[in-house]
């Protein structure tokens, strides 16, 4: 790669902006602790931090993001029923359950499939 390029790779958690204000993340202290949730402002000014410095970097916000290289099933450092187990205990699977129109498209064509009479 040329000297000249530089390229910037955000790596990011949850951000709290109107994209995702319908979001149930749990409140407690603790998840607070190991998983907070990102401020725009703050992602700014890791970027801007890096376009300062004049260098290619991997910015991944907050720390727990960086073992999501080790979490990876694909990885096999980690156990499937770990890996399971903690998006179970986070409630990460349910987060978005009163997220978009309801009913969404997948419900609407389940109901359109299940009302057309069998011949």
């Amino acid at each position: 790669m040329s000297p000249q390029i530089r390229t910037t790779l955000l790596l990011p958690s949850f951000v709290t902006t109107t994209l995702f204000s319908e979001i149930q993340l749990p409140r407690s202290r603790l998840w607070n602790f190991l998983a907070p949730p990102l401020h725009p402002h703050q992602i700014v000014k890791a970027i801007i931090s890096a376009l300062d410095e004049d260098e290619s970097r991997t910015i991944r916000m907050p720390f727990y993001t960086n073992f999501a290289r080790i979490w990876s099933v694909g990885v096999g450092i980690v156990p499937k029923w770990l890996v399971d187990f903690v998006q179970w205990l986070s409630a990460a699977d349910f987060a978005m359950i009163d997220y978009g129109p309801k009913p969404d498209a997948a419900e609407k064509l389940l109901a359109e499939i299940e009302s057309k009479p069998e011949k």
